[in-house]
Order: structure tokens, then C-alpha cells, then sequence
């Protein structure tokens, strides 16, 4: 077992801080991340691509653009509560990353665009309450991703494009807080069955064009408020089986 301990420069808003990067080669290959109200930036070990297990502690607030996109063999990571973003390509490449766990009351609220993106092992994810925007192709192509939830006090205001697409969710429930469902945010979502969106007293809500295109088992109902105040042209492409 050895330890090796490197300092980071970060910046935080014009802010200078300092942190330090602890590696343990422990069986497990774990790495712990610590810092107070710091950005964990990308960073480069030699046993980066060992790692299967990130920690990081709390206090961190932001995950920068790719910052672990070198952890190709990663397949949990534990977020702390203080956790308020994660930025574009955070995850990019890591492939075998299963399990994303955050805490409750996790303070995260942006989730950047392709942060996720193609992850191919990850099957669920719980979004904590806090989050309030998820990027485009967050969690794009995730094609073994069949269930997301959302809490039921979530503040979910916004979807972008192709957050979703191409994963393998057969139903969704969306928080009451969503305003906005932007251009194939589902698209090519072969299994999706059921889309409800719970409930309809919002003021205002807006579904944009082609969200369900390529979704052939979409046969049920779906449930849409009735104070939605726009839909775009051809919201669900060419669905045939849809009543």
C-alpha cells in the first residue's frame, strides 16, 4: 500500500486554492478528493486508469469539464452534499462506470452537457431535489440506463436536447417544477412505453418539437397538463402504435 499526495492549482471565480490529491492503491482502487469550496479540474496520475472506486469529500463544489475523463476503468463514484455542478464531459470515456451516488439533500443543481455521456454501464440514477437544468446528452446513449428518478420535491426546470436519448428507459415521471422539454430530449428511446408529467398548475410550460422522435413502443397514454402552454410541431415524430 503507498500514498501519493499531489497539489492542484485551481481556480474558483478569480480565486487561487489549493488542494490536495490523495491516490491510494488500496485491492479496491479507491481515490479520495478533498478540498473546501473548491473545482476539482482534470488531473492526470499514473494510476488514473487503475482507479475503480472516486470519493469525493465534502466541501467540493464544482466538477470541471472532464475532469475525470482519464478514469477509464472508474465504476463508482460517491458525491458529497456541497456538490453544486458538474461541468460538460466530466465523465467522458469512462465506459464502465455502474454506480453514481448522491446524498441526500445534495446541493447539485447543473448538470453540464455529455457529463454522462455514454455511459453504457450505468442502469439507474436517482437526481437529487436541487437539480434544476440537465445539459444536452447529459446522459446521452447511456443505453443501458432504464430508470431515472426524481424526487417528489424535485426543482427540475429544464431538460435540453438529447439529455436522454438513446437510453433505455421505459417510462418517466416528470417533477411538477419542468418548464421546459427541449428539441429529441428522448429520441431514439426504443423501450419508452410511458411519459407522464405530473401535475398541471404551473403557469407556464412549454414542449418543444420532436422530443419522442424514434420511439416505437410509446403505446400508451400520455398525460400532459392542461395548462401547457405551448406545443411545437410533431413532438413525437412518427410513432405508429401511439393512442
Amino acid at each position: 500500500m503507498f500514498k501519493k499526495k499531489l497539489l492542484i492549482l485551481l481556480s474558483i471565480f478569480g480565486l487561487c486554492l489549493f488542494v490536495h490529491f490523495s491516490v491510494e492503491a488500496i485491492p479496491e482502487y479507491q481515490i479520495t478528493l478533498a478540498g473546501s469550496r473548491l473545482c476539482l479540474k482534470r488531473s492526470y496520475t499514473p494510476d488514473s486508469e487503475k482507479v475503480t472506486t472516486i470519493n469525493v469529500e465534502e466541501g467540493v463544489e464544482l466538477i470541471d469539464e472532464e475532469a475525470f475523463c482519464d478514469y477509464k476503468n472508474v465504476k463508482t463514484i460517491v458525491f458529497p452534499k456541497s456538490l453544486k455542478e458538474i461541468r460538460k464531459y466530466a465523465f467522458r470515456d469512462c465506459h464502465k462506470l455502474e454506480k453514481v451516488v448522491f446524498p441526500p439533500n445534495c446541493e447539485l443543481r447543473q448538470i453540464g452537457a455529455r457529463a454522462f455521456y455514454m455511459s453504457s454501464r450505468l442502469r439507474s440514477i436517482k437526481l437529487p431535489k436541487n437539480v434544476q437544468f440537465i445539459g444536452e446528452y447529459a446522459f446521452g446513449y447511456c443505453n443501458n440506463l432504464h430508470k431515472v428518478s426524481f424526487l417528489p420535491e424535485s426543482n427540475l426546470l429544464k431538460i435540453s436536447q438529447h439529455a436522454f436519448a438513446g437510453t433505455n428507459l421505459t417510462e418517466v415521471t416528470l417533477p411538477e417544477t419542468i418548464q421546459f422539454i427541449s428539441l429529441t430530449a428522448f429520441k431514439n428511446c426504443k423501450r419508452l412505453q410511458r411519459v407522464d408529467f405530473f401535475p398541471d398548475h404551473l403557469p407556464k410550460k412549454e414542449i418543444d418539437s420532436k422530443i419522442f422522435v424514434d420511439v416505437p413502443n410509446l403505446n400508451e397514454t400520455i398525460v400532459i397538463p392542461v395548462n401547457t402552454k405551448i406545443i411545437r410541431q410533431d413532438i413525437f415524430g412518427y410513432i405508429e402504435k401511439l393512442a
